[in-house]
């Protein structure tokens, strides 16, 4: 999930404020309209991510985080 995109597919805008080797320090600005698209788009990714992965070698770790999730006493 690349948040960034999300972030401008939303309507934010986002800033690069500098760069120090490999690291990026970027700002974002917009509107509450602006910041509760991103926020459905961020669970809509989320929900899609955890519950239809899109390669096999993710699927162990869909299962593995399903199990996890599940209290113990429901594991019985």
């Amino acid at each position: 999930m690349n948040v960034i995109e999300l972030a401008r597919e939303s309507g934010m805008a986002v800033i690069l404020d500098g760069r120090i080797g490999r690291e990026e320090y970027q700002s974002v600005c917009c509107s509450l309209s602006a910041l509760q698209r991103f926020a459905d788009a961020l669970c809509a990714a989320t929900v899609k991510e955890y519950f239809c992965p899109v390669s096999p070698h993710t699927v162990g770790v869909v299962v593995a985080k399903q199990a996890i999730a599940q209290p113990a006493s429901s594991r019985n």
